[in-house]
């Protein structure tokens, strides 16, 4: 028989102890996700700034701890206060309450009504959460983005073999032309390896930005804190890269969590583009990780198009809104009400459905 749920939000000085147990459950999630991770989340606490406070829930059964749902409190433009899932703002996914599926149901009912006595936020916007958890917080489906994925349920051959016969053969001959200029494939595991990686990585990064003339979402102080933190202290963080002639021209940075690999990022030098090296690296990372039995090659969020070169699978990935009762929470949710009217009546104006 389930016992009583409590329901306690933890002190900054606690959370170094809540941590560790987040990993555990994070291992017990139906899909267990490195972005809801104590090595994740102490590396955005870590960054976070004087105007932002962590508000961590955890849910208790008697002694034992089954539920963790890490959040953040953010200034809102009424003078309130807004809960957004912790680290949410790097674009992780996918998120939700961390516990075991056969608790979540009860969690969620145990901190709705902790939330709903509590004064002090207007809203909760948990981001970038699969259909189930939808679901077990009863809410309507609003979709945000997709999760591109690869399921390594074969050897690599069987999952390379999923490709056109076209795109095959231009990513192998690609692959001839790297190794015929002295390149070679390198992964980096160590705390000073990944440091040079993530420096490089960065660097890319802002060069291809500049060129293209694009806002980098991979750049900046708060991003620079939190990766150089995950790369120092999480064993899960993993950098793969193609050097030729002692230059790097492709870098590939992830997580492996779960008997899953996270590509976060991926970038390579736009000199050495008629290489195709990113999709060329992408390959060489794919082969990594079935040699080590690995379940899944997750893109992350994004439906960017090299991603459709290697998948046409995809999971739908959603936000939850909900509102506390009072007037600031009242009248967003009424403008967002009207926002949504309007678009609906353009697209109606439109010739749209």
């Amino acid at each position: 028989m389930s016992g009583k749920l409590s329901v306690e939000q933890l002190n900054q000085d606690r959370l170094p102890d809540i941590w560790p147990i987040c990993t555990t459950l994070a291992q017990a999630m139906a899909y267990p996700s490195f972005f809801c991770t104590g090595d994740w989340l102490a590396a955005v606490s870590s960054g976070l700034t004087s105007s932002e406070r962590p508000v961590v829930l955890q849910v208790k059964e008697k002694d034992r701890v089954i539920a963790v749902l890490p959040l953040v409190s953010t200034a809102n433009i009424l003078g309130g206060r807004d809960l957004h899932y912790l680290g949410a703002a790097f674009y992780p996914d996918p998120l939700g309450l961390i516990c075991a599926p056969d608790d979540r149901g009860r969690a969620v009912t145990a901190i709705k009504q902790h939330l709903g006595s509590d004064s002090h936020w207007d809203r909760l916007v948990l981001s970038f959460i699969l259909e189930d958890e939808l679901e077990a917080w009863g809410m309507p489906k609003n979709q945000v983005s997709v999760q591109p994925y690869i399921s390594l349920d074969t050897d690599f051959e069987g999952v390379f073999g999923q490709l056109g016969s076209k795109s095959r053969s231009n990513i192998r001959k690609k692959y001839r032309r790297i190794v015929k200029g002295g390149g070679e494939f390198i992964v980096a595991v160590d705390v000073d390896s990944k440091q040079k990686l993530l420096d490089a990585l960065l660097h890319l990064h802002a060069k291809r930005s500049g060129e293209r003339k694009l806002e980098s979402t991979f750049a900046g102080p708060h991003v620079e804190h939190l990766h150089r933190w995950l790369v120092t202290h999480s064993d899960n963080s993993v950098f793969y890269a193609i050097v030729v002639q002692d230059k790097l021209i492709a870098i590939q940075y992830g997580f492996e969590f779960g008997q899953r690999f996270f590509a976060y990022q991926i970038a390579h030098d736009p000199a050495f583009g008629h290489w195709s090296p990113g999709a060329v690296l992408v390959m060489h990372v794919l082969e990594a990780c079935c040699t080590k039995g690995l379940q899944e090659f997750n893109f992350l969020q994004g439906d960017e198009g090299y991603k459709s070169t290697w998948t046409t699978e995809a999971r739908p990935l959603y936000q939850l809104v909900i509102y506390q009762r009072n007037w600031r929470a009242g009248l967003r949710q009424g403008g967002q009400r009207a926002k949504t009217m309007l678009r609906k009546i353009v697209r109606y104006r439109q010739g749209g459905s």
